[in-house]
């Protein structure tokens, strides 16, 4: 992974551009000098760099290094950790029942 510099989102290493901070990212090019930061030294139980907006209930972030996990990764993208067993964001509510329509 490296650091953007301009927005500090960390990127995927075969990301050119920088994809943090909103829905399209910030678009930084990534330059020679960009920091470089292996996955098993990311800052534990860091803040998630996911748009509130994007964030949906069963979604979770790594307990070992803070990466952000869609509710379909049984493990960490990252590191490799396995999913909490209570793994839910904390303030999102689960998705309404579908309507029921008829009898």
């Amino acid at each position: 992974r490296w650091v953007c510099p301009g927005c500090g989102f960390y990127n995927r290493i075969t990301n050119k551009w920088c994809g943090g901070n909103g829905h399209l990212g910030c678009k930084a090019m990534r330059s020679d000098s960009a920091e470089v930061v292996k996955p098993n030294i990311l800052r534990p139980n860091a803040v998630p760099t996911i748009p509130e907006e994007a964030r949906r209930y069963g979604d979770w972030n790594c307990p070992a290094c803070g990466d952000y996990q869609f509710r379909r990764n049984p493990s960490c993208r990252t590191c490799g950790t396995l999913k909490p067993t209570e793994a839910p964001l904390d303030g999102l509510d689960p998705p309404p029942d579908p309507p029921r329509h008829g009898r």
